[in-house]
């Protein structure tokens, strides 16, 4: 999306470098940023799929 973003927002003399390099910046930086947020989706989704057992709760004395 950054990089069709890019080029219609220089359309018609795209400039090639910068939409390049934004895009690049924003493939590397966006998956560290939703990276806390994905895993927390996921591990949602297994609970829900697999629920905790008795005797699996860390510190319970079930």
């Amino acid at each position: 999306m950054v990089l069709v973003g890019g080029i219609f927002a220089t359309w018609p003399d795209i400039a090639v470098i910068p939409v390049i390099v934004l895009t690049l910046a924003v493939a590397v930086i966006v998956p560290f940023l939703l990276l806390p947020f994905s895993h927390t989706i996921w591990n949602s989704i297994d609970l829900v799929m697999d629920p905790l057992k008795p005797g699996e709760i860390p510190g319970s004395d079930d």
